[in-house]
């Protein structure tokens, strides 16, 4: 009995709760509404860069000397002080080589100058006296031609005798014979003058030489400078066109820089230039380009800039620390004028030319876009940290809100809600992805 009541109370138990699932009601459904998923974004700005090109190059001096001796001998004096490191100044003495066989080639050489000189001196008064000579010869023969007109006459009249017209007509030959004799000395003086002449230009360019092997001798900066080397001590000979010492002028430099073919279309005479040595100590060095290599390197694809850089040289102080030196390596952006204002964006927002933006209704959106080139600057603001940009030949119109950080993993379309990285808190877009 007791088990029979039992499953009656199961099976009624069992149809109670068959009956309330059968009539029982669907509860109504709710959406639950989609999460926006939060990002970094920037406005799209339109701002006036400079192009920005990268080259490296080793700097130069603008201006050295290297010093070669003109002349042969033992060196007489090396003055005090005249060492590696130290600066000086246009004329100072380096070395002298002892000048006295020049100085004996000068004496010899100027003494003949004076004995030519002396022999012109000498031709002239030569001249003047067979002047004088010459007019007397021909005096001589005036007369005698007339004494001989009247012997001649007295000979027709019987008065003279042969004998004594021969007498006459030879003294006449006689005559004309020194005449023409002092004539031809006489012609023969210009003539010899000017051998003389030849020959005193020709001893005084002789002197001069002497007397440049003399100066030569002593052998000064050409320029002021920093002393790079001195090769010779007192006492030891040099060969004339031995080099004897380098001077550097370090208050130009120079710096040739292999630049980019593709930079050649913007690079302009008068850019500025931020340089940074190698090892330098300090902050940037700034210079301009002087000229452009009219020939690109088809191999390296490369152009030649040559960037020259002024620094202020203290000529007492011998420690270099802080000034840019011939030699170092040092890498270099030249700054061209804007071509106007473009659109930038931040480098890490650009995947294979593409940007996403935040468009109608807060959803993703993915535009293309055109390169034009990088620069590395800050824009604190558009982004307070973001050195690395792009600047977009085209693709955005500026204004639009540019993703950054927080969308790797999303896709188009994808609800966001867009926080501005300067200002820290949601950005107001438009639709159309316009910011």
């Amino acid at each position: 009995m007791r088990v029979v009541a039992g499953l009656i109370v199961l099976g009624f138990g069992f149809g109670i709760m068959h009956l309330l699932i059968a009539t029982r009601e669907d509860p109504a459904r709710v959406e639950a509404p989609e999460r926006a998923i939060v990002v970094e974004t920037v406005r799209a700005e339109r701002v006036s860069v400079p192009r920005v090109s990268t080259g490296f190059g080793t700097a130069r001096p603008r201006h050295a000397a290297n010093i070669t001796a003109e002349v042969s001998g033992p060196v007489r004096l090396r003055p005090s002080g005249i060492d590696p490191g130290r600066w000086v100044e246009r004329g100072e003495l380096l070395l002298e080589i002892d000048p006295r066989e020049y100085e004996d080639r000068l004496a010899g050489a100027t003494q003949t100058l004076e004995t030519i000189a002396a022999q012109i001196r000498a031709i002239s008064i030569d001249e003047e006296s067979l002047r004088e000579s010459l007019a007397l010869a021909e005096e001589a023969v005036r007369l005698t031609q007339n004494e001989l007109e009247r012997r001649e006459q007295a000979f027709a009249d019987g008065s003279v005798n042969r004998f004594e017209l021969e007498v006459v007509q030879r003294d006449l030959t006689r005559a004309k014979r020194e005449a023409e004799t002092l004539r031809q000395q006489a012609g023969l003086i210009p003539m010899r003058r000017d051998q003389l002449r030849a020959q005193l230009e020709s001893q005084r360019a002789t002197v001069r030489l002497a007397e440049l092997d003399v100066e030569r001798c002593s052998i000064r900066a050409p320029l002021s400078g920093v002393i790079q080397e001195v090769s010779f001590e007192q006492g030891e000979r040099v060969s004339a066109g031995t080099q004897v010492a380098r001077i550097v002028d370090l208050r130009r430099i120079e710096i040739p820089l292999s630049m980019p073919m593709s930079s050649g279309s913007v690079l302009r005479l008068g850019d500025p230039v931020d340089l940074q040595p190698s090892g330098a100590a300090g902050g940037l060095w700034s210079g301009q380009v002087s000229r452009l290599a009219p020939e690109a390197d088809p191999v390296t694809r490369t152009i030649t800039v040559y960037v020259e850089v002024e620094q202020d040289i203290d000529e007492a102080r011998q420690d270099r620390r802080g000034q840019l030196l011939p030699g170092q390596f040092v890498m270099a952006r030249v700054l061209s004028p804007s071509e106007g204002e473009r659109v930038i964006v931040p480098r890490s927002a650009v995947v294979r030319d593409r940007v996403r933006v935040v468009g109608e209704n807060g959803r993703l959106k993915t535009m293309s876009v055109r390169l034009a080139y990088p620069i590395e600057r800050v824009f604190p603001t558009i982004h307070p940290v973001a050195r690395e940009w792009f600047v977009l030949e085209s693709g955005l119109e500026g204004g639009e809100t540019i993703v950054v950080a927080g969308a790797d993993d999303l896709s188009e379309g994808t609800l966001v809600e867009a926080v501005d990285a300067v200002r820290g808190r949601r950005a107001e877009t438009d639709p159309g992805g316009r910011g």
